[in-house]
């Protein structure tokens, strides 16, 4: 069961110990429209700044006073709070300034442990075949980073919503395939990772993964 507490250690409040280069969940407050957002810089306790996603319109979302809902992680643990963008420019980078938080919500969302690890992988998508490394995992989902090859455009990997992705499970022969859907995406240069929700999996694959990541019973 999810739980929701109010916190006041240093991930929080006046004292938001988050870094620099710490990958962001912003959701539009009121709406199920997100994206996934790079922190660079801050000013306590007077305003962030956040990398603004490219597929978003400027004047619709990213008005003054618009409302939105941050989720970030600090030290393996998941954190939200709400704030307000103060301005917005696209030169010369796209930014976007959100008011500094006054509170902040701790949350244990993880369903399962997630580990760090390097598994090569392929993702297949739109008739597309792309190569890529799984650096984290849990039984139900995964981070899928690639390099976008030539010919293919990133907006092509932004619009992906099934994908279906292959790779080696510690304790089962061969190459394993997985059914999936991916819910966030976030794109540093010509690098984007997937966060992808692997569905549909059966005892036996759900078991050997949780003995992969040390999860199981």
């Amino acid at each position: 069961m999810s739980q929701e507490q109010r916190t006041n250690h240093n991930c929080a409040g006046m004292r938001l110990n988050v870094e620099l280069g710490s990958e962001l969940s912003i959701q539009i407050e009121g709406m199920e429209e997100h994206f996934e957002s790079i922190l660079v810089g801050l000013e306590p306790p007077a305003y962030l700044i956040v990398q603004m996603p490219l597929l978003f319109d400027v004047g619709r979302h990213f008005e003054e006073g618009n409302r939105f809902v941050v989720r970030y992680f600090c030290l393996d643990n998941a954190y939200e709070f709400r704030s307000t963008v103060l301005a917005s420019i696209v030169k010369p980078f796209r930014l976007i300034f959100l008011s500094y938080p006054e509170t902040v919500v701790s949350l244990n969302v993880r369903k399962s442990r997630r580990i760090s690890c390097y598994i090569p992988a392929v993702a297949r998508f739109d008739g597309q075949e792309v190569k890529g490394v799984i650096s984290d995992i849990s039984r139900e989902g995964c981070k899928f980073n690639i390099k976008v090859p030539p010919g293919l455009k990133p907006l092509k990997v932004y619009v992906v919503d099934d994908v279906r992705l292959s790779f080696t499970v510690l304790g089962m022969g061969g190459i394993q395939h997985f059914q999936g859907k991916v819910r966030n995406t976030n794109q540093n240069g010509e690098r984007i990772a997937l966060g992808i929700e692997l569905e549909d999996l059966d005892a036996k694959m759900a078991h050997k993964i949780s003995i992969h990541i040390g999860a199981a019973p």
